[in-house]
């Protein structure tokens, strides 16, 4: 297997050459969606988070 990936990996043939540019921009792109997704949830979390924060009220005294 190794050997396979080191062939593909210094292959100077045209065709290889248009399979790790199509390769390379597919997991950029699923990288992108992932980020997105968590982006979205950490937003959605961080609000919450806002939200519980502010409502908490403190006493300056002690009784």
């Amino acid at each position: 297997m190794k050997h396979i990936l080191r062939d593909f990996a210094f292959s100077e043939n045209g065709a290889v050459t248009v399979d790790w540019v199509v390769l390379t921009a597919g997991m950029a792109f699923m990288g992108f969606v992932a980020a997105a997704s968590v982006w979205d949830g950490a937003a959605h979390i961080g609000s919450t988070i806002d939200n519980d924060v502010t409502a908490i009220k403190i006493e300056k005294s002690f009784k």
